[in-house]
């Protein structure tokens, strides 16, 4: 008859089990098991035929992927905002810098949206959040590039003379 065991893991007892049960359950070296002839519990590396099937089995079955992970050293991934553990970019220095140097009326928009995303992360309303990310990013973006496209124009009129400095000087 098949010797049956009983382990110990994650401060629950189990069995009686079969031994490659108890091996394909997880058990490490450091889980206690017990079987009939044993007087007290023992850890599992004190008993050579368990130690060698735990290891056996830990060779032919790498970790769950998530936990191999955690311990690598590969460049970050790019964050996921959906599921609403990280929050996303406010874009508020963006929304100065268009303030400063591009449409200001539109400046002032994105700093309005920048403004409202960490409120809505923290009362949970991610998706909003995001949006309102995106919006502070593009209003941004579209009014630096307003900004810069009417002080080339500006540019260009004064250096070829369609637009006297002096005249503008004494309005």
């Amino acid at each position: 008859m098949a010797r049956e065991y009983f382990f110990e893991k994650h401060n629950q007892q189990y069995g009686p089990v079969s031994l490659a049960d108890m091996i394909e359950s997880g058990i490490t070296e450091d889980n206690y098991i017990w079987y009939e002839g044993l007087d007290d519990w023992i850890e599992a590396r004190e008993d050579p035929k368990v130690l060698e099937k735990i290891r056996e089995f830990k060779a032919l079955n790498p970790p769950p992927f998530g936990i191999a992970n955690r311990f690598r050293n590969d460049p970050p991934q790019q964050e996921d905002y959906s599921a609403g553990k990280v929050m996303p970019p406010t874009n508020l220095v963006l929304g100065i810098i268009s303030l400063l140097i591009g449409c200001w009326p539109l400046g002032i928009v994105a700093i309005y949206f920048a403004s409202q995303v960490k409120k809505l992360f923290l009362n949970g309303e991610y998706a909003k959040a995001i949006m309102y990310s995106n919006r502070a990013r593009n209003i941004s973006i579209v009014s630096i590039a307003i900004g810069l496209i009417f002080g080339l124009i500006y540019f260009i009129l004064i250096s070829t003379g369609v637009v006297d400095i002096d005249a503008l000087q004494q309005l």
